[in-house]
């Protein structure tokens, strides 16, 4: 498919193109140029009387209406870019990704525009994104694409790597719906050390900006395809149950962690399918069982902080959970011996010789960070992730 309009494959040279850029788009032979020329002036024109009115400033006015040019013109150019970068790689760059990178570049500039006029009110929503956590996600879905090398081997094209970044971006979307979900159930502005809590953002307005998340993170799924977008609308669902009222179901003792492990599997399978088409291998019936219940017993670390949290203060517990009924002597000793079992039967879904010592140590150590007395969820979830990185690059070596 051959470039048209502002990025006409027939003048490709910078000098051409910055001549258009200083001509609103006009120079190259075409019999649309003076149309271009016209609409861009009257953008500018609109542009320039909206600053002015906003600022009262002329020359502010006219800087901002030439980043406006500028950006326009950049955003309308990309195909070129894009096309001179391949042709820098020796490779060929497929015009069909259009939708790809217009949505990245509307992405980028559309957060910056949101960060840049309510940096007050998104601020507090970055800071409570829970990096280590959300890396969780992102590492199953690698988890997913290294399963596929290993089972037969991948090949990674445009389009494939154009989807897995679009997946990361609606996984994040995702997230950030589920985590104003739950904080939208506990919202109190008395809190005021919690920077969310403390801020200009309001009850009601986080409400509509993690309904938009979740609309974002939908879109980005159908970019890439009805899996993806089923996947993403399982996540959010999943943590929504999970959370809200009048369910709750995480004061389920034990099995209310069964919807982590299914958006964590839910993740891995769309990793597999991203980049070998297939939602299933002969070797799932083997995985699926063991992912579900070792993630689910593991995942019940989560609770040891809250708890830990509620005996300094000498508060009730509200939910039934491990330590709940356990106490938290025990149940970490439950929970740590739930991830030595999961990292050895590791062992059993990769079948190779770089998994069974570093299981063993993995496991043992991760039992001696939850069962500690000086007992730190970062720290566990730290070597997790650590963890869960070598796995994948044993899938992929």
């Amino acid at each position: 498919m051959k470039a048209t309009y502002l990025t006409r494959v027939d003048a490709p040279s910078i000098t051409a193109y910055l001549s258009r850029f200083l001509l609103l788009g006009g120079e190259f032979e075409s019999t649309g140029a003076w149309a271009t020329q016209v609409q861009f002036a009257i953008l500018l024109s609109l542009a320039f009387l909206y600053f002015y009115l906003h600022f009262s400033r002329p020359l502010k006015s006219v800087f901002f209406t030439f980043l406006t040019y500028l950006v326009m013109f950049l955003l309308i150019s990309a195909p070129w870019w894009f096309d001179t970068l391949f042709t820098l790689l020796n490779s060929e760059f497929d015009y069909w990704n259009l939708k790809y990178i217009y949505t990245l570049l509307f992405t980028i500039f559309g957060a910056g525009l949101a960060y840049r006029a309510e940096k007050e009110k998104i601020k507090p929503i970055l800071c409570d994104i829970r990096p280590f956590k959300l890396s969780h996600y992102y590492l199953m879905i690698g988890f997913g694409i290294a399963l596929a090398s290993y089972y037969g081997g991948i090949v990674l094209t445009q389009v494939k790597v154009f989807s897995i970044i679009l997946i990361l971006l609606s996984i994040t979307f995702a997230w950030l719906f589920s985590r104003g979900m739950k904080n939208i159930e506990g919202f109190d502005k008395s809190k005021k050390d919690v920077p969310l809590f403390s801020s200009e953002l309001s009850k009601k307005e986080y409400k509509m900006i993690s309904i938009f998340f979740g609309i974002i993170s939908l879109l980005y799924g159908m970019i890439v395809g009805f899996p993806a977008t089923y996947v993403a609308l399982l996540f959010m669902g999943n943590h929504f149950l999970y959370v809200s009222r009048p369910l709750n179901l995480r004061k389920v003792p034990f099995f209310s962690k069964i919807f982590i492990s299914v958006n964590s599997l839910a993740l891995v399978m769309l990793g597999y399918w991203l980049v070998n088409e297939q939602l299933v291998h002969k070797n799932f019936p083997l995985i699926l069982p063991l992912f579900i219940l070792g993630m689910t017993a593991c995942a019940n670390f989560l609770d040891l902080k809250s708890h830990k949290i509620i005996e300094s203060k000498d508060r009730k517990q509200k939910s039934v959970t491990l330590p709940s009924i356990f106490g938290g002597k025990i149940s970490k000793l439950i929970i740590g011996i739930c991830f030595l079992i999961t990292y050895l039967a590791l062992y059993f879904v990769i079948d190779h010789i770089l998994v069974l010592i570093p299981a063993l140590i993995f496991g043992f150590t991760e039992f001696f960070l939850i069962t500690r007395k000086d007992y730190s969820e970062r720290a566990v979830l730290l070597f997790y992730l650590i963890s869960l990185c070598y796995f994948i690059w044993v899938l992929f070596s």
